[in-house]
């Protein structure tokens, strides 16, 4: 069986014994605090291109009325500035007795601000360095569901599911976002977010 092992632990915080000058001893209360955390078995073979190639773009698509500058990091318009890419994951694991799971599927990065994944730019007279911008990002969605979601803002999260070990793919797309106020300006950009799954 391949699944989460929570378990609890319970912390007893003091503070140090204070001494007065009249040798009064005064004990501050004690507190509970409890900490929650989880073992997990690793579970599932993940797969997904290593590499996903955005649209082509032009600057005066973020400029102000254009297309870009129209979308919030929320906002899926179903346009030809996406491009789609599936996470497939085999091998999850099979039990005897089928389980009722949480399939939690996480796109994490620490570059990732309000939904956003930061972007680092290339000039195209330069393949080295890179500098982080803060004016252009990217974003993801998942499109399986009623509506597209963004899951750099909360992971995706599949409820009475049963881990196994037959295929399951889901489907993403991924295009620009544009933060802030400053200029967009031509050359590459590039992003990179990490992918993990397990059930609970």
């Amino acid at each position: 069986m391949r699944h989460y092992l929570a378990y609890l632990l319970t912390v007893i915080l003091s503070s140090p014994t204070l001494t007065m000058a009249a040798e009064t001893f005064i004990t501050a209360p004690t507190m509970d605090v409890t900490v929650k955390a989880a073992i997990t078995l690793p579970v599932c073979d993940i797969n997904v291109i290593q590499s996903v190639g955005l649209p082509h773009a032009y600057p005066e698509q973020f400029a102000a009325g254009g297309i870009f500058s129209a979308l919030g990091p929320t906002d899926y318009s179903g346009d030809d500035i996406y491009t789609p890419f599936n996470i497939t994951l085999t091998n999850c694991g099979s039990e005897t007795v089928p389980i009722p799971r949480t399939l939690r599927l996480t796109l994490f990065s620490p570059s990732i601000v309000d939904g956003v994944l930061e972007t680092r730019y290339f000039p195209y007279s330069s393949e080295s360095g890179g500098s982080v911008t803060k004016n252009l990002g990217v974003v993801i969605f998942n499109t399986d569901g009623a509506s597209a979601r963004n899951v750099l803002l909360n992971e995706f999260i599949l409820t009475d599911q049963t881990a196994t070990n037959s295929e399951q793919v889901f489907h993403f797309v991924a295009r620009f976002q544009k933060v802030g106020t400053e200029e967009v300006v031509a050359g590459s950009y590039r992003a990179s977010v990490l992918v993990n799954a397990a059930y609970e």
